[in-house]
């Protein structure tokens, strides 16, 4: 059984605020830290890293128990996903419907050859040296801020994509919609931290081909993922030597330079 680091918890499990425990009892970081619940309730959104005193229960308990079995077929599917969609989720025509109802624009679609062919190099599913080519950028057409939407926000949350857009135009700040795949999420994390930090270090580098100087996303488990790996990258040369070799070979380069900012922090 997995519990927390240590038997009694002195701080009477702080973690049990956790948004997904106090929506369903039975899930969250606190039954998942006593080895019951689906570890994939967990959204990542890291309050139970911020908020114990010790050490997360997410490190002890959730990812230790997602790292049991990477070979199963639930395990395998979001993979295959985001190789065939970029996101976790399908944003098709049915999608795209609601978006246009709703005054929401149509955003760019991912280059879904470029995901597929980092996660086949680092899964070595199927490795190829041949470069993979993508348009020159127009860089005096750049905005500086880049909207980060994620998986979940355009599949089950337009009202709020409605309302950061709107509220950001009404500021006066001036944004662009990217190709942005899905944020790395706790998927790619559980396969590898290899492919994890590729799979972020190919958004932020999209940003900087750009010109994107600023992300500002709208999920918190985005925004945190973003950071962390960025972090992760800048503290370990070796680690960000490697994720550009594979960057290159889609003539992308991760340097480190974008700020990545929540539209709560944003706003603040």
């Amino acid at each position: 059984m997995i519990i927390m680091p240590y038997d009694n918890c002195e701080s009477l499990y702080k973690c049990k605020a956790s948004q997904v425990t106090v929506a369903d009892k039975s899930e969250g970081a606190l039954p998942i830290t006593k080895d019951k619940g689906d570890i994939w309730f967990c959204t990542s959104c890291f309050y139970c890293e911020d908020i114990c005193p010790d050490y997360s229960p997410r490190q002890y308990a959730i990812d230790r128990r997602r790292n049991k079995d990477q070979q199963t077929s639930r395990m395998l599917e979001p993979i295959d996903k985001l190789k065939k969609q970029g996101q976790l989720f399908d944003i098709n025509k049915s999608i795209n419907d609601i978006r246009t109802d709703n005054e929401l624009p149509i955003l760019p679609p991912t280059n879904t050859d470029e995901v597929a062919f980092l996660i086949d190099e680092i899964m070595a599913l199927e490795t190829s040296e041949k470069p993979l080519t993508r348009d020159i950028v127009d860089e005096n057409q750049s905005k500086k801020i880049a909207l980060f939407l994620g998986c979940l926000i355009t599949y089950r949350v337009p009202d709020y994509e409605l309302s950061a857009r709107r509220l950001l135009t009404k500021l006066s700040v001036e944004f662009k919609d990217l190709p942005f795949a899905c944020c790395g999420s706790i998927m790619t994390e559980s396969q590898s931290e290899e492919l994890w930090l590729i799979i972020v270090a190919y958004n932020l580098a999209l940003a900087e081909k750009y010109g994107v100087q600023k992300i500002v996303s709208l999920y918190g488990g985005c925004s945190g993922n973003l950071r962390r790996a960025n972090l992760i990258l800048l503290e370990n040369p070796e680690k960000m030597k490697n994720t550009n070799h594979h960057l290159a070979k889609i003539s992308l380069t991760f340097s480190g330079k974008v700020e990545i900012k929540h539209l709560s922090e944003f706003l603040r």
